[in-house]
């Protein structure tokens, strides 16, 4: 189960994530209490240790050394406790969140997002159907220090004419809108946490996407399974049916979203927006095909809204689409961060840059990291150029030793082989924001300095004195 290779994306193959992915398989995936159920058990019986065997090439790197990614980048190590202010709302009603974010880490994490998902839960026969009605943010440029916490608080609106029903917040953290910190943003069923609550009332959906009934090159598309993954160049057509529940006509809008490999960064690489009418008490399908297939990972987001009454009176319909191109090779940054508190480090400090490819095939890149103090003076710098494979490997930058900092500005940079930028990280680590009792002040600074010159006044004051001793001594003899 450790080896299973990267299907719906690099982050999936850490060892806590899979089984969860894995039983998506079976008829009915697990609930929220199972997969707590199975982490228990794997804490109470843990498995022997595996020894790392890095897949990266010894003689590619330049100033730095071959590492395990997992010792430092440890997947859902942060405590995310949200809690709703009511189980059941009426709709209209506000939604107070509160919590917070809790670092188990040794080392800080600045620059998080906390996203979260508003999905309706349906179950159907032994199928539970996640149908994603707004996607919001709870907070972001977030700084968290060192086994250090930050409170969240959030109002949320309902829509005022908000169908009855049961619904749940699926909470994910990402880091630099990239890295995959808690629970993952570009899937259903893996969460960093989930609180439910119900509306009340006697609304009921007009327009709605039915998720169930989704296909992927005419092939039934399950968001809570595993991603359709493709091994020859081929167009993907995606089918979406939409239905009309109400006793009218309806004039919906239809925007479809293209990303590559999720929507973290915002970086829509196509768009198109429809019109449509759907008949009462009808169906149509929303189709949208991508022809020119060239990246590895691909996110679609198809959202529905009612021109008529927009998302203030009802929520739209989201439905999240994935799919990998196992012919496509694509080398990526995993994470970035530092092995300990920059700060304060204990032992030696140094940068974990963590890489590896889409597929398991190996495929020629190049890491360059570079790390700059508070004056944007270049500190060390670091490179790898070689194959990368499928599994993900850490490669370890080391800083010069006993050292600490109130600020590093670090830039992580993979190229495929004709130098092209796949993505960068940048993380901005400010003691002030991150963790203000660990800064070194000016005046101990200050200080360091007036001890360092005084005592080579001293030092000087004491060789001087030591040298006309000895030659008044030669001169009496």
């Amino acid at each position: 189960m450790r080896n299973i290779k990267l299907v719906i994306g690099l982050v999936l193959s850490f060892s806590m994530v899979l089984p969860y992915i894995g039983n998506a398989l079976s008829p009915e995936p697990p609930t929220a209490e199972q997969v707590e159920k199975w982490i228990q058990e794997q804490k109470d019986n843990p498995e022997p240790p595996v020894e790392y065997i890095s897949s990266l090439n010894q003689s590619g790197l330049t100033n730095a050394t071959l590492g395990n990614c997992f010792d430092i980048y440890k997947f859902n190590n942060i405590d995310v406790s949200v809690g709703l202010d009511q189980n059941e709302y009426e709709p209209g009603d506000i939604i107070y969140m509160k919590g917070e974010l809790r670092n188990k880490n040794s080392y800080p994490l600045p620059d998080l997002k906390i996203r979260a998902k508003i999905v309706k839960i349906e179950q159907e026969e032994n199928r539970r159907i996640v149908k994603t009605v707004d996607e919001i943010v709870l907070g972001e440029n977030i700084n968290l220090p060192s086994l250090g916490n930050k409170d969240i608080d959030y109002k949320y609106n309902i829509p005022f004419e908000a169908s009855k029903g049961d619904y749940e917040v699926l909470l994910s953290v990402t880091q630099n809108n990239q890295i995959n910190i808690a629970g993952l943003s570009f899937t259903d069923d893996v969460y960093a946490l989930n609180p439910g609550f119900s509306i009340k009332g006697d609304n009921n959906e007009e327009i709605v996407i039915k998720q169930k009934d989704i296909t992927v090159n005419n092939n039934p598309y399950d968001n809570l399974s595993f991603t359709p993954s493709y091994t020859e160049r081929q167009a993907v057509n995606i089918k979406v049916p939409i239905q009309n529940n109400s006793d009218q006509d309806k004039e919906v809008e239809i925007k479809y979203e293209v990303y590559n490999w999720s929507d973290d960064l915002g970086k829509i690489e196509k768009e198109l927006i429809q019109q449509k009418t759907i008949a009462k008490q009808g169906t149509s399908i929303a189709d949208y095909t991508i022809e020119d297939i060239n990246k590895s990972v691909y996110y679609v987001k198809i959202i529905v809204k009612d021109v008529a009454t927009g998302t203030k009176t009802r929520w739209s319909n989201i439905a999240n689409i994935r799919f990998t191109n196992e012919y496509i090779n694509e080398p990526g940054i995993v994470f970035v961060g530092f092995n300990t508190s920059p700060f304060s480090p204990e032992g030696d400090l140094s940068l974990v840059s963590c890489i590896g490819n889409v597929v398991d095939i190996p495929e020629n890149a190049t890491l360059e990291n570079i790390i700059r103090d508070e004056k944007g003076k270049v500190i060390v710098t670091s490179k790898y150029e070689g194959e990368v494979t499928g599994q993900i490997d850490g490669i370890y930058t080391q800083l010069p030793k006993d050292k600490k900092y109130n600020k590093l500005l670090v830039t992580s940079t993979i190229k495929d082989k004709d130098g092209n930028i796949l993505n960068t990280v940048e993380l901005n680590y400010d003691c002030t924001e991150l963790d203000p009792g660990k800064c070194t002040s000016t005046q101990d600074n200050i200080l360091l300095i007036v001890g360092i010159v005084s005592g080579i006044i001293i030092l000087i004051i004491g060789i001087l004195f030591g040298h006309k001793r000895y030659k008044l001594r030669s001169i009496k003899q």
